[in-house]
């Protein structure tokens, strides 16, 4: 199960559970024992549909990146505690197409961040200059909190573009545009 990161044994069931029926039903809200697959987020982008997808159980916050297109699909889960995000910029998940023609990650914040300024690097064997992109983030509504059984507050972006992407700086502000955090962040690839 590659993509499968940070996942604890008694999550793994759960998981395996969530990714059977999340494979073949691009589409359908499946149940869970503790709570409902809530969608997040969703889109296209380069060709591919994309469906952000977040569910809570006993403690544990689990969350989904389906990727689909023509040739075939992925998909990443990520399962944690279940608990309030507290830094401005978090680690993603995410994947890249086959050919490495388009990147789509999600990356968690703190639920005071609004607004993020970030510096995307392009690596690879055709990296191009570094960009500006500015963001703003999204959050689950109290609804989909209780749908989903989450307790844990947080907020997120998706990131998208052409080629491969890394974060190299990140500016993270509050509701009224003030600066929270300002800070380099190492591309690993």
């Amino acid at each position: 199960m590659a993509g499968l990161k940070g996942i604890s044994r008694r999550g793994f069931a759960f998981v395996a559970l969530a990714l059977v029926a999340l494979a073949g039903s691009f589409g359908v809200t499946a149940i869970a024992s503790a709570g409902h697959l809530v969608e997040a987020a969703s889109g296209r982008y380069a060709g591919r549909d994309w469906r952000f997808i977040v569910v809570g159980r006993h403690g544990e916050r689990c969350s989904s990146l389906s990727i689909s297109e023509r040739t075939g699909g992925s998909e990443s889960t990520v399962c944690g505690a279940d608990e309030t995000v507290h830094r401005p910029w978090g680690e993603g998940f995410g994947d890249s197409a086959r050919n490495d023609a388009s990147t789509i990650s999600v990356n968690f914040t703190a639920p005071r961040v609004f607004a993020l300024r970030l510096l995307i690097g392009h690596p690879g064997p055709h990296p191009h200059a570094p960009t500006w992109r500015y963001l703003h983030t999204r959050a689950l509504t109290e609804e989909q909190m209780a749908e989903a059984g989450l307790d844990g507050r947080f907020r997120f972006v998706v990131l998208t573009g052409i080629g491969n992407l890394c974060v190299e700086k990140v500016r993270a502000f509050d509701v009224d545009g003030h600066r929270l955090a300002s800070f380099n962040h190492p591309c690993e690839y």
